[in-house]
């Protein structure tokens, strides 16, 4: 009997439906699916949040780079002030005996090829970028605030109520950047129109300084200060639009 039942049981032909065989599988698709979306969403984040804060830290760099650059220029063109009135001082240099010849070809000789060179050039102790006189170097404008900028020592303008209507002795840096602008404004507690750089709207000579002071143009936006920067729309008898120009009196007259 035993024996007859057994037969029986492995004999008969048993279906099974793939539904019932699979129904789990599909389930378990699914839940692997959306855990690796999730994966990918979260690396997804994390690669944005690690671009956008190397974007952030780049910017940050620069505006750093950018402030100490400005504040490096300040120093430079207030040393400048300084060692003139040292000059005017221990080696009774007059305002017309002060000189900003260099050797600029690195001729090793300083001739007629060189920046603010005149026929009237007075004692070596009274050149400002000369051992015997102020034995400095001539500066250079820093990239992070200028491309293409450079330092102009002109005697051809004045500063509105700074000394008399004579001309001053002003060092101009020009075409720096907006943002070296306002750092300087800042650091000099500069005169600006509700945080905005002063519009100079009267033209700023551009002419270099040979010994001589001739009146030809005022900064008269700057009232009474002695430093600070502008927006400059008209330099050197040419329209510039809107470009930045850092000023120092060097020689109030």
């Amino acid at each position: 009997m035993l024996r007859r039942k057994l037969s029986f049981y492995f004999s008969k032909k048993w279906y099974i439906h793939p539904m019932i065989c699979f129904t789990h599988k599909p389930a378990q698709e699914q839940g692997n699916v959306l855990f690796l979306i999730l994966i990918a969403v979260a690396l997804f984040a994390a690669l944005s949040y690690a671009v956008s804060s190397s974007q952030s830290d780049g910017q940050n760099a620069d505006q750093e780079k950018s402030t100490i650059a400005a504040s490096t220029l300040v120093q430079e063109i207030t040393l400048i002030k300084n060692t003139i009135q040292r000059m005017k001082i221990l080696n009774n240099c007059t305002d017309e005996d002060i000189t900003f010849v260099y050797d600029n070809d690195l001729d090793g000789d300083l001739d007629s090829d060189d920046k603010y060179w005149n026929l009237n050039l007075p004692s070596t102790e009274c050149y400002l970028f000369h051992p015997d006189g102020g034995n400095l170097r001539f500066p250079i404008v820093d990239d992070n605030i200028g491309t293409g900028s450079e330092i102009i020592f002109t005697g051809f303008n004045w500063v509105d109520n700074v000394g008399t209507p004579a001309s001053d002795l002003i060092a101009i840096t020009t075409n720096i950047t907006r943002a070296a602008c306002d750092q300087i404004n800042r650091e000099l507690g500069a005169p600006t129109t509700n945080g905005e750089p002063v519009e100079e709207g009267s033209n700023v000579e551009s002419s270099t300084f040979f010994g001589a002071y001739i009146q030809a143009t005022g900064i008269d936006g700057m009232d009474g200060a002695y430093d600070g920067c502008f927006n400059g729309t008209n330099f050197g008898g040419t329209a510039v639009g809107d470009a930045y120009f850092y000023y120092s009196v060097l020689i109030a007259r």
